[in-house]
């Protein structure tokens, strides 16, 4: 069985170092994606204390002229026209079920878009042996990208047309 506090435990405890080395790997890895790349405008979170450090994926993102946004206090007040959001998280499970703080922030503004949703995260964040509790207002990710692993739901038609009007743009 999973439990919440020890993950946020975990987080809480990471060096920066490893932080560093870390969000350095995720951020290559997910760089490398066909999301990522083809991605013309994206959602980025600011990160919060010991997250996977966004600076990065911000830099990358300016340098390769992409439109970058980023959270406001009101979800309805966000941009919903975005080709991939990137999401913070506390637990994920291998099923693409995501945890965050608890305040439904993020579920309210992803109902209501048809961007891809991705989350990046610690490989220790995502548990292998069990399944999250997914409530009705839970909104699954397209993906999860950690330094060890890539999580990703199977091609379906959404992520197929999404995929080719992004190459037609």
């Amino acid at each position: 069985m999973y439990n919440q506090n020890q993950i946020k435990k975990r987080i809480n405890e990471l060096h920066s170092n490893d932080i560093l080395t870390l969000s350095k790997q995720i951020t290559l890895t997910l760089l490398n994606q066909i999301e990522y790349k083809c991605a013309k405008s994206i959602h980025l979170y600011e990160s919060m204390q010991n997250e996977v450090d966004t600076q990065y994926i911000l830099n990358h993102a300016k340098k390769s002229s992409k439109d970058v946004y980023h959270p406001t206090n009101d979800p309805y007040d966000n941009e919903r026209n975005i080709d991939l959001i990137i999401i913070p998280g506390i637990i994920f499970d291998k099923h693409l079920t995501r945890h965050g703080r608890g305040k439904g922030y993020y579920d309210q503004y992803l109902e209501k878009i048809n961007s891809i949703k991705c989350a990046i995260a610690y490989d220790f964040q995502v548990i292998k042996d069990g399944v999250l509790d997914r409530q009705e207002h839970d909104v699954p990710m397209d993906m999860i990208v950690t330094e060890k692993m890539i999580y990703k739901k199977d091609i379906d038609k959404y992520t197929q047309l999404h995929m080719v009007r992004l190459f037609n743009d």
